[in-house]
C-alpha cells in the first residue's frame, strides 16, 4: 500500500464541515494499531532481535513511523463512501440531520467494522448529540473526572481537557 500523498486529516475540519447537520455521534477503536494485521512480508521487515531469538509481530506498531499513516489509510478505506462521517485514526466522527439519519449511518458503519472484524470501545462513545459544544456525556466526565493524584493522572486529565476545551464552552465551569 503505497501511503505517498497520503495526509491524515485535521480533527478540526471535521467539525467546521458540519454545516446543517445537527446529530453527532463519536466513535473510538479499541486499539486500533493492534487490529491491524500485518502481512507476512511485512512481519519480516518488523522483526527484531532480542536475546531470546528473533521475534516478528503479526500486527502493526504503535512506535513505527508510518504507522499512524497506514492507521488512518487503512479506517479511510473501510469507511469511505458513507455521507456524514470523518475519521482520524481511532476516532469515527459522525453527523447528520436527523436521529433517523444517524441510525441508518451508524449502521453501516458498525457492518463495515464488523466486516473486517474491527471493535469499538463501548465507554467513550458518545452517540445522538444535539450540539457540539455542550455534549452530556463530556461535559459529565470532566464533572465527575476522579481529582487526579499521581503525575500521569495529572497529565491525563490536562490532556483531555486541553482538547476539548476549544468544542465546550464554559469547560472551566465544571
Amino acid at each position: 500500500m503505497s501511503l505517498r500523498g497520503f495526509m491524515c486529516p485535521v480533527w478540526m475540519t471535521f467539525w467546521t464541515s458540519l454545516g446543517e447537520r445537527q446529530v453527532l455521534s463519536c466513535l473510538d477503536l479499541v486499539q486500533f494499531y493492534f487490529q491491524l494485521p500485518l502481512s507476512p512480508e511485512s512481519q519480516d521487515l518488523y522483526a527484531f532481535q532480542t536475546t531470546e531469538g528473533q521475534f516478528s509481530p503479526a500486527y502493526v506498531c504503535q512506535g513505527d513511523q508510518s504507522a499512524p499513516a497506514v492507521a488512518q489509510r487503512v479506517i479511510s478505506k473501510i469507511l469511505e463512501g458513507i455521507p456524514g462521517v470523518r475519521v482520524l485514526i481511532d476516532d469515527i466522527g459522525v453527523c447528520s440531520k436527523s436521529t433517523d439519519e444517524i441510525l441508518e449511518t451508524l449502521d453501516l458503519i458498525f457492518t463495515r467494522l464488523g466486516k473486517y472484524n474491527l471493535k469499538l470501545k463501548p465507554a467513550k462513545a458518545t452517540l445522538f448529540c444535539r450540539e457540539l459544544f455542550q455534549c452530556p456525556e463530556k461535559v459529565e466526565r470532566v464533572k465527575n473526572w476522579p481529582r487526579p493524584v499521581t503525575s500521569a493522572q495529572i497529565a491525563s486529565f490536562l490532556g483531555f481537557l486541553n482538547f476539548w476545551r476549544q468544542y465546550m464552552r464554559g469547560i472551566s465551569q465544571y
